[in-house]
Formats: C-alpha cells, sequence, structure tokens
C-alpha cells in the first residue's frame, strides 16, 4: 500500500489524469475501466497475452517482461494485433 500511495501523490503533483491504480486478483479485474492505451506490467506473472490484449484499446500496447531460462530479463512490447517485439 506505501507504493500505491506514493505512485498516487507522484501522479497528482504532476497533474496526471486517467491513472488507476488497483490490486486484484489477475488482470481481469481491471475490466471496469478498460480498455487502456498502457499497460505496463513490472514483474514476472501467470497472465496470458490474451488476458493482457483484451484489455487494451484499439491503439494500446502492452509492455511486460519476458524472463528467459537462463533468468535473463527482457521486455516484450505487445498491442491489438498480438504484435510482439523485444524492448
Amino acid at each position: 500500500m506505501a507504493h500505491k500511495r506514493k505512485l498516487e501523490e507522484l501522479f497528482t503533483n504532476n497533474n496526471y489524469k486517467n491513472i488507476y491504480l488497483c490490486y486484484g486478483e489477475n488482470i481481469l479485474s481491471w475490466d471496469r475501466v478498460a480498455p487502456f492505451d498502457l499497460i505496463f506490467i513490472f514483474k514476472k506473472n501467470d497472465f496470458s497475452l490474451a488476458d493482457i490484449i483484451s484489455q487494451l484499446s484499439e491503439k494500446g500496447q502492452g509492455i511486460i517482461p519476458n524472463i528467459s531460462e537462463n533468468d535473463n530479463i527482457s521486455m516484450i512490447k505487445i498491442d491489438k494485433e498480438n504484435l510482439k517485439s523485444n524492448q
């Protein structure tokens, strides 16, 4: 909760609007405020790409971690057309 409060303060102080912070069971907990132009996931999880894509707007992008077998971390960008690219 402390991290959430810090982020909310950052958003308020910088006049950022339409940003939602939520802790839920999974990405589908966000259905009530979807679709999103950007979804940024910070840590490895069990969300399917289809679940993330279902929450994106038509021009939205998802940035998600990709952890290889040797624990190298890269970020993958996905969009509504399920196009993937390493970042």
